[in-house]
C-alpha cells in the first residue's frame, strides 16, 4: 500500500455533445458516451485499496466500501506516521467509523452468480469462496473426530459426530465426505446404508480419498459393506491406500 492517499483527482467534464441532423431536417443531441461501452457493475464495489471485490466489506465515512482489514490496517499506518485519515478515493479528511456491509457482499455474490460480474474480479471473488468453505469444512471435521473418538475436550458422541461429518460434506469437504460414507457402511452414529456410503466412498476415492480409497479395496477384497469379493477392485484406489488405517473401528 502506498505510504500517501492518491492526490485528489477532479471528475472529468461530461462527453461533448454534436448536433446530428435527422432526415426530417430535425436536430438532435448525440452523445458520444453512447459509444462507450456498459459500465462494468464492479466499478463502484471494488475496494480502492487492494482493488478486488470485498469478502468482508464495511463502509467507510467516505460512502465508499473497504475490505475491512484493508482499511483498519491504512488507518493504523496513518497512525503510526501521525498522518491525516483522508479518502482514498477523493484524498477528503474523513472519520473512522466503519459499518459492516453483508448486503455489499450478498449482492457481489448475486452479481458474480448471474456473471454480471466476470474476469479476474468475479475468479478472485470465487478463489476466497472456496477457500473460506474449504476451511469451514475443515473445521468441522475437526468437531466431527473429537465427538467420534471422545477427544480434544469433547465427550465420545458418535450419532453427534455424525452430524458434524454431514456438515463437513456440506461445506464441500472431500475428506468430511469419505468419512461420511465410512459411517454409513459402518453403523457409526448412524443406520447402516450400504447403499447410500459406498456411493460417498467412491465418489471420494475418485476424489483422491486415501481412505474412502482403503474402505473401497478392503470392501472387495473381503466381501464386505454389502460387495462380493472382486480380487480385480480390491486395489481400488491409490497404491498407499493399503497402508493406511482408518481412524474408527
Amino acid at each position: 500500500m502506498r505510504s500517501e492517499p492518491p492526490a485528489y483527482q477532479t471528475a472529468q467534464a461530461p462527453p461533448k455533445q454534436h448536433q446530428v441532423s435527422r432526415d426530417d431536417g430535425s436536430n438532435h443531441q448525440h452523445d458520444e458516451s453512447s459509444k462507450c461501452q456498459k459500465k462494468d457493475p464492479a466499478d463502484d464495489l471494488i475496494c480502492p485499496i487492494t482493488r478486488e471485490l470485498p469478502w468482508v466489506p464495511v463502509n467507510a465515512a467516505d460512502g465508499r466500501a473497504y475490505e475491512e482489514e484493508a482499511i483498519k490496517k491504512y488507518f493504523s499506518t496513518q497512525h503510526a506516521k501521525s498522518a491525516p485519515i483522508r479518502s482514498l478515493v477523493t484524498n477528503e479528511p474523513m472519520g473512522e467509523t466503519l459499518i459492516p456491509a453483508p448486503h455489499i457482499k450478498s449482492l457481489i455474490a448475486t452479481l458474480i452468480e448471474n456473471d454480471a460480474i466476470q474476469g479476474d474480479a468475479a475468479q478472485a471473488w470465487n478463489k476466497k469462496a472456496m477457500l473460506e468453505k474449504a476451511n469451514e469444512g475443515l473445521a468441522m471435521l475437526k468437531v466431527a473426530a473429537g465427538y467420534c473418538n471422545g477427544v480434544d475436550g469433547f465427550e465420545w458422541d458418535r450419532p453427534n459426530a455424525y452430524q458434524w461429518y454431514q456438515k463437513s460434506h456440506g461445506a464441500g469437504s472431500v475428506k468430511g465426505t469419505a468419512r461420511v460414507g465410512e459411517c454409513l457402511v459402518k453403523g457409526i452414529g448412524v443406520q447402516i446404508s450400504f447403499t447410500l456410503g459406498m456411493m460417498y466412498l467412491g465418489q471420494t476415492a475418485k476424489a483422491g480419498s486415501d481412505l474412502a480409497a482403503y474402505l473401497l479395496g478392503h470392501a472387495f477384497a473381503e466381501g464386505k459393506y454389502g460387495m462380493p469379493v472382486n480380487e480385480e477392485k480390491q486395489f481400488f484406489g491409490s497404491r498407499n491406500a493399503w497402508g493406511l488405517v482408518p481412524t474408527h473401528t
